[in-house]
């Protein structure tokens, strides 16, 4: 079982890889031991990279061996999307019974030192918030080192999704959160996209919870060396029809806000490896149980 804290927090950090092999070492060794004191346990899923990015971090896990036993490590059998890595990681640690999910990426776009410990005190602060946003948008927020295309692509999405959803956000599509297990377990996060479109739909739905906690907070974000699996124009298209369907079966059909958005469930066949699993000394046997509800 994952440790208690003191703080009466249970936080689980949630790692999505896939092809990362160049920043994923780095964003561990940038995550500080002294962490651990609030994070009960970190879940890397690795969504079937056909890099080096598992050998990258079973490499690292063998050099560090006392952070590893803080670590389990999955790898999907195919690429379930980046969404269907997510929902993995929030059905894991409600069903570990963390008080809250937490979600850093493996591309070094961010300092992991510096966000993480920014999102722990927010929590740690005010323990009920339902969402803590990380925010490339706010005036205090530094993206001089992000892409101005999108930078310019997120500001439009930013206005879009205000008009469509009366949810006033500054970065409506962050992934770099902090979400209370509570209010996870109040919305249908297991049937929204598999795909990228699953952030600007959990960040919504969220914020239609009633009397529902939201705070944002600063995010310093350049473009990785890793590169980007986001096609732009693809990505921006389907946004847009899906913010614009959710404005029309909200307000003209009149359906709530967990029934606008197309059903893309989990797999029922997902398959799936343990190659480590918190508090072993030793990588687990394939197929061991570790809180998934999917098929192995």
């Amino acid at each position: 079982m994952a440790a208690a804290h003191s703080s009466g927090l249970k936080v689980g950090l949630i790692i999505p890889v896939f092809n990362v092999e160049k920043t994923i070492a780095k964003v561990l060794a940038g995550i500080p031991q002294k962490f651990f004191e609030d994070i009960s346990e970190i879940l890397v899923v690795d969504n079937h990279s056909s890099d080096n990015t598992v050998p990258v971090i079973m490499g690292f896990m063998n050099e560090h061996p006392d952070f590893a036993s803080h670590v389990t490590f999955i790898q999907h059998a195919e690429n379930y999307g980046y969404g269907g890595s997510i929902k993995a990681g929030f059905e894991y640690f409600i069903n570990r019974g963390m008080t809250h999910a937490m979600i850093f990426h493996g591309d070094h776009q961010v300092d992991p030192a510096w966000q993480i410990g920014l999102l722990l005190s927010i929590i740690k602060d005010k323990p009920q918030t339902d969402l803590v946003m990380s925010s490339r948008f706010l005036s205090e927020s530094k993206i001089e080192n992000y892409s101005l295309l999108r930078t310019v692509g997120n500001y439009f999405f930013n206005a879009v999704t205000t008009l469509c959803s009366g949810c006033k956000m500054s970065d409506a599509g962050t992934a770099i959160i902090v979400a209370r297990c509570d209010a996870l377990s109040r919305v249908p996060f297991r049937n929204l996209s598999n795909t990228w479109q699953f952030h600007p739909q959990l960040n919504i739905l969220i914020h239609k919870l009633p009397n529902v906690q939201v705070v944002e907070t600063t995010l310093n974000w350049s473009d990785s060396e890793a590169g980007s699996s986001v096609p732009l124009i693809r990505y921006g298209l389907i946004l847009l029809r899906m913010l614009v369907r959710y404005w029309y079966k909200t307000n003209v059909l009149r359906q709530k806000p967990e029934q606008a958005f197309p059903v893309d469930s989990v797999r029922a066949d997902r398959r799936y490896t343990v190659l480590m699993q918190s508090g072993k000394d030793a990588p687990v046997a394939c197929g061991e149980a570790v809180g998934l509800s999917a098929a192995r």
